[in-house]
């Protein structure tokens, strides 16, 4: 997702449906970003012994949407 990059927040894609971003702390960053109406999901269950991502689906996010986004997750975040 290229508005993560513009702002940036390191991010990996493997699909272009999903985006892993890495985070201090999971839960805060779940949490805050889902107070504000974005539906993330914290790395845990989907790793083995990496440090602490979000797992973000991108496959229907509108351009618009996702520079709210990656903005939201900038200011939460770092």
């Amino acid at each position: 997702m290229r508005e993560l990059g513009d702002r940036g927040i390191a991010a990996h894609e493997a699909s272009g449906m999903k985006v892993w971003v890495p985070v201090p702390d999971e839960s805060t960053v779940v949490n805050g970003l889902r107070s504000y109406g974005w539906w993330v999901a914290g790395g845990v269950r989907f790793r083995l012994s990496s440090g602490p991502y979000v797992r973000i689906s991108v496959a229907e996010l509108e351009p618009a949407d996702a520079a709210r986004l990656a903005s939201e997750l900038r200011r939460r975040t770092w």
